[in-house]
């Protein structure tokens, strides 16, 4: 059978491919090093790939740095549904994101738990900050409360908006928070904390959320 496929065109091959659910891909691949290096973009052809465990994020990792790391450019988006990031993993992930910065083309980015993982992996902040591509970030689980004697002082309320931990910092620090970000989808996210999320996004567009019921009921109930 793979004497049988070799003989085909490769561009052809490489047409089947994008046609092909991952198992017929990931064989064709086998088949030549012609296939196993065009093949790859269509393993990661996800708009979003999603990773619940840390396994699969050092398999994803493993799988993205063959061969000096071509493959990065192909990945869309992200989705770190990872309720415990394992230092191990973390360290992956930390030195992915610090050594192949200017490979990376990630446009959506969704962080479960934002708040703990940044609290026990802070280092990771800064990483995140140098992925000047995204334009879409999904944040869950996100506490910022500002101190209630400054509810009107900006500066205040960004000193405790956990996405400000994510800024891309050039050399001024003027320089607008996230100005590609266009699409901000907070989740479980009380209205107090809505208003400093979104000064750390200064071209967003939309912007969508979710109030809870106990905060609708309060709402209701206030004179």
């Amino acid at each position: 059978m793979a004497r049988e496929i070799q003989k085909l065109p490769f561009n052809l091959l490489v047409k089947l491919m994008a046609f092909s659910d991952d198992n017929t891909v990931s064989c064709l691949m086998k088949t030549s090093k012609y296939l196993h290096h065009h093949g790859a973009r269509f393993l990661l052809d996800y708009g979003l790939i999603t990773l619940s465990t840390n396994e699969d994020l050092r398999s994803l990792i493993t799988f993205l740095c063959v061969h000096g790391g071509y493959r990065l450019s192909y990945l869309e988006g992200l989705d770190l549904d990872i309720p415990s990031l394992k230092p191990d993993s973390a360290k992956l992930l930390k030195r992915l994101l610090g050594e192949s910065t200017a490979q990376i083309r990630l446009t959506t980015l969704h962080i479960l738990d934002v708040e703990s993982l940044l609290a026990t992996r802070p280092s990771l902040a800064h990483r995140f900050a140098a992925l000047s591509t995204i334009t879409s970030l999904v944040m869950v689980d996100i506490a910022c409360e500002p101190a209630q004697d400054c509810v009107d002082d900006g500066a205040e309320e960004d000193s405790k908006n956990p996405i400000l931990l994510l800024k891309n910092s050039p050399s001024t620090p003027y320089f607008p928070v996230y100005p590609h970000v266009t699409r901000l989808v907070p989740a479980d996210i009380d209205t107090s904390q809505i208003l400093p999320l979104v000064r750390a996004f200064p071209n967003l567009t939309h912007l969508d959320f979710n109030i809870r019921a106990d905060v609708m009921r309060d709402l209701h109930d206030d004179p």
